[in-house]
């Protein structure tokens, strides 16, 4: 007969959730997830675990999942750091305004945490509060400076300058088809635009392209709205850690959101220069 595995003492749940988040600060998501999953199927509603699985759901991408953990631990979970992952999950759903008091209400609680302070900043950058975002910008910054720089700034003709240079930059055979489609700089998206899709754009979108792409056209298409091209200027300047940098990503910005216009597959972009 083979010889029988001993098992030792199942690893308590503090012990795992104390793995769990060393795991999350060090950006090991997929560790982090994993025990989080181990804590909650020996404890399926233990709040603590649930706070732990929608911290990586949000860093995840997946808000809406995120949402329904952070919901189910309210009751008993910390507080300061609930707060702070439901603010992440509605911002990335583009309900900034609840976004917002969230954060707010995770500052009350850890008036100190840098964190909290740059992520409450990018709110009030979306929804136009330019004080209160540099308060909150300069606050993060001042308690850790390495891992919160202050957004580059630059006035908006100089930023215009950087969008027309960047269209310039395309071929001849690509700029034509921009005469009827207007380049518009926006400081952030607006949340209509955001939330017309399921689930919502992220907030933090660099450009976007709405319409239908030249390809879906055809002569018998009904009138509607013309297409347009978004460049979003907080967002890109935020992005961006100096004006090289960001003269490059407004270049690269431009380019993937005439891509989608054009309805060009990879391809294509190669060929014509824009992948």
């Amino acid at each position: 007969m083979g010889e029988r595995r001993q098992h030792g003492p199942a690893e308590s749940l503090e012990r795992t959730l104390e793995r769990g988040w060393s795991a999350f600060d060090e950006g090991d998501l997929d560790d982090a997830l994993g025990l989080a999953l181990t804590a909650l199927r020996r404890h399926p509603d233990q709040p603590d675990a649930l706070l732990l699985r929608g911290a990586c759901r949000v860093e995840r991408g997946e808000p809406g999942e995120a949402l329904a953990d952070l919901d189910r631990a309210a009751a008993a979970a910390a507080q300061a750091e609930l707060r702070f992952f439901r603010g992440l999950a509605l911002y990335d759903l583009a309900r900034t305004d609840e976004a917002r008091g969230e954060l707010e209400q995770a500052l009350r609680l850890e008036p100190e945490w840098c964190d909290a302070h740059y992520e409450l900043a990018r709110v009030l950058d979306h929804l136009g509060d330019t004080p209160g975002a540099r308060r909150h910008y300069r606050r993060a910054h001042e308690l850790h400076p390495d891992g919160h720089p202050l957004p580059l700034e630059m006035d908006d003709a100089e930023f215009d300058r950087l969008v027309k240079e960047a269209l310039q930059e395309l071929p001849e055979q690509v700029r034509g088809h921009l005469r009827d489609v207007p380049v518009v700089v926006e400081a952030a998206p607006r949340d209509e635009m955001l939330q017309g899709s399921e689930p919502p754009l992220p907030p933090d979108l660099l450009g976007l392209f709405v319409g239908r792409s030249l390809l879906e056209k055809s002569h018998a298409d009904l009138p509607s709205l013309p297409p347009t091209i978004y460049v979003f200027r907080r967002n890109l300047l935020r992005a961006c850690r100096s004006r090289e940098e960001l003269a490059e990503q407004v270049r690269i910005t431009v380019q993937h959101e005439v891509g989608h216009m054009i309805g060009a597959d990879e391809q294509q972009l190669d060929e014509w220069g824009l992948a």
